[in-house]
């Protein structure tokens, strides 16, 4: 999982040169997400959990991230279902997106 983890962070990071010099803050989200990993490992770690971590982190520092995150996909049904990819909801996220992709960008 650390090398999932990490992998992802530094392509979250490609392209940002001040972001991608930030090594402490990329070592803060790695642990952030490990932890979640081992808070809760029957949602684990799934990519894209590192975007909002990454914002989290950077405004409210590793601990607070942690708890926010924690509580958004724990007390969301939205952020539970995503990050679950309960089937049924997907499907339904998925037709939102298309709908509101093409009523935004015809």
């Amino acid at each position: 999982m650390k090398n999932q983890i990490s992998r992802d962070i530094n392509r979250s990071f490609s392209g940002h040169s001040e972001a991608s010099q930030k090594e402490g803050l990329k070592i803060e989200i790695t642990e952030v997400l490990e932890m979640f990993h081992l808070y809760r490992p029957d949602v684990s770690y799934i990519q894209g959990m590192t975007y909002p971590i990454i914002v989290l982190t950077l405004v409210t520092g590793k601990v607070k991230a942690f708890r926010i995150f924690t509580n958004l996909v724990l007390c969301s049904q939205f952020f539970r279902k995503l990050y679950t990819f309960e089937s049924h909801f997907m499907l339904l996220a998925t037709k939102v997106f298309q709908l509101l992709l093409f009523d935004y960008h015809p």
